[in-house]
């Protein structure tokens, strides 16, 4: 008997080579492994292999490898789950609390995103905006004068501004109307080195200036070289006036770096565990005292200071002037009568003052307490000074918040509640604030708002009310982008003593700038105009005035009351 792989001699019985040590089957088996190495249609080749000789050698090597692979999965599990309970059991205090301020300031931060209002900022960024705003009279209390308003009803107010600085454009439309008929109106065009104006009631034509030729042009007309130097580009001034981007981040670096030296300084201890109230709620937290020493809160308050005066304002108005061809000697008076640097004055009184009340507080004691990984209650009580800030309890975080401040024995209370993250569909709040002096409300502001996004109209209501005296109150359609609001209010109720004194109506939206459409094509050059051009220009402009003041005279005859129209020719004289 030969050994099937190596061809070496075999002695009868034996269950290996001892050559190779290859396995030698029993009689009959070598039949098997030929029957099961082609197994018939719908026979699993392997598993019929391992229900004759066992597992199959390639299964098992498959097995062993799947179980090692499966024990390394388990031990790297456990360790990761060892990992993190051992963060949670001994990570500092002072991490806990930083950790439950960023959850909480997170929580808050996710309400703009949930009630889908705009990111205005990134517009501001852009340096290209539409902003587009009407306010129109709906009624007048006639109670007021004692006699008929109603005629007032549709006398309203336009403006609109677009700019896109990265184009060198800028415009500005206002214009005042009376429903279908527009009284008067004027539109600004700013475009590169170009200013053009436009009256179209008074003035037939577009006129403008050259701005950087402005000087030179001035004196040709009148012969005052004085002036022969003055010019600028508008949007040039823009750019000098704006910090350069390197500015702007070394201010940022220096604000974080701010933050976390104040934050490395806080020292922070746990003091146990308590239920407190928290709006109304009694809530199971832990405590933590926090220490802020006095001479961390000065560091930051002077970095704070130290950013604010990142840029040298006198140093940037000499240069603004400069860019303008104002003359030195104009420039050096203009700087010695603002009498010194009123920038600065003002920092170091803030600085002043900042120092004072750092000094009288000292080191700050604070008591945090942590609930669910938020901050629940902030709480300070020293120098005759109460102050309680209190977030959650209800059954959304965001939603219920006040602040209680008491100072020898006056009061000042602040609550909100409501549906503020929207869960039930509708964004709700109330807010309420008081004043209290020797335990009597002395004065009462209440805030009421609803916004539901899915209503067709209407959909926004906010209200304003101070005690039973007066209120202010908005209706209307909200109406949002990722980059643009737009605001319809239908009912804007001012009220007093429950009477209401005027209704009007509105309409704004702000957005990205799609173009600016106004055209200073065929301006009249008023600098390249002669003296006797500029003379006749002037007297026609006069007339056109004069026409339109009796145009809009006979406008108030038609539509006013003649008790109404006397009564304000009366106070006109």
């Amino acid at each position: 008997m030969k050994c099937s792989k190596c061809g070496s001699d075999l002695r009868p019985g034996a269950k290996f080579c001892p050559q190779c040590g290859t396995v030698v089957e029993a009689a009959g088996a070598a039949e098997d492994r030929e029957r099961t190495a082609a197994p018939e249609a719908g026979t699993a080749g392997p598993q019929a292999a391992a229900s004759v000789g066992g597992a199959a050698p390639t299964g098992g090597k498959r097995r062993g490898l799947g179980l090692i692979v499966m024990a390394a999965v388990v031990v790297v599990a456990l360790v990761a789950v060892i990992a993190v309970a051992a963060g949670a059991l001994f990570s500092s205090p002072q991490d806990k609390v930083e950790k439950a301020f960023d959850k909480t300031a997170s929580a808050y931060a996710e309400l703009d995103e949930a009630m889908g209002l705009p990111d205005l900022t990134q517009l501001a960024e852009q340096q290209s905006m539409t902003q587009r705003l009407s306010l129109e009279l709906a009624s007048i209390n006639e109670q007021l004068t004692g006699m008929d308003l109603s005629a007032l009803k549709g006398l309203g107010l336009r403006v609109d501004t677009d700019y896109d600085l990265p184009a060198r454009k800028l415009a500005a439309e206002v214009a005042a109307y009376w429903d279908t008929d527009e009284l008067i109106s004027a539109w600004l065009l700013l475009e590169d080195n170009g200013l053009y104006l436009s009256v179209p009631q008074i003035a037939d034509d577009v006129y403008g200036v050259d701005t950087t030729t402005m000087g030179a042009d001035l004196a040709a007309l009148t012969g005052e070289d004085m002036v022969e130097t003055l010019g600028f580009n508008f949007f040039d001034l823009i750019d000098l006036a704006a910090p350069a981007p390197e500015t702007t981040q070394e201010m940022e670096q220096a604000l974080d770096q701010a933050a976390r030296d104040l934050l490395e300084a806080m020292e922070v201890e746990k003091a146990g565990s308590e239920t407190i109230d928290v709006n109304g709620k009694n809530v199971k937290a832990n405590a933590f005292d926090i220490l802020i020493p006095q001479e961390a809160m000065e560091d930051y308050a002077d970095a704070l200071l130290d950013a604010a005066q990142t840029v040298d304002y006198m140093d940037l108005y000499e240069e603004l002037l400069e860019a303008m061809g104002m003359p030195k000697e104009l420039i050096e008076s203009a700087m010695s009568s603002m009498g010194g640097d009123p920038y600065r004055e003002m920092f170091r009184q803030t600085s002043d003052g900042i120092g004072a009340v750092l000094d009288e507080l000292g080191d700050l004691e604070l008591t945090a307490y942590l609930s669910d990984g938020h901050l629940a209650a902030l709480v300070y009580d020293d120098h005759g000074l109460e102050v309680g800030l209190y977030l959650g309890g209800g059954e959304q975080y965001v939603d219920d918040l006040s602040l209680e401040i008491s100072v020898d024995g006056d009061r000042i209370l602040l609550e909100s509640s409501g549906d503020h993250s929207g869960k039930s569909g509708v964004f709700t709040d109330e807010t309420v604030l008081r004043l209290q002096s020797g335990g009597e409300t002395v004065f009462r502001l209440t805030s009421e708002f609803s916004y539901d996004p899915k209503a067709e109209d209407n959909g926004l209501f906010w209200e304003i009310s101070v005690d039973d005296l007066g209120s202010l109150s908005i209706e209307g359609q909200m109406t949002t982008t990722k980059n643009s609001l737009e605001l319809v209010l239908e009912d804007i109720s001012v009220k007093a003593m429950g009477m209401e004194l005027v209704a009007l109506e509105a309409e704004y939206y702000v957005g990205p700038c799609e173009g600016i459409e106004l055209s200073a094509d065929g301006a009249v050059m008023l600098l390249e105009m002669s003296e006797s051009e500029l003379y006749d220009l002037g007297m026609e402009l006069e007339a056109n005035a004069e026409d339109w003041a009796y145009g809009l005279q006979e406008l108030l005859y038609d539509r006013l009351p003649e008790e109404l129209l006397w009564a304000l020719m009366y106070s006109y004289y």
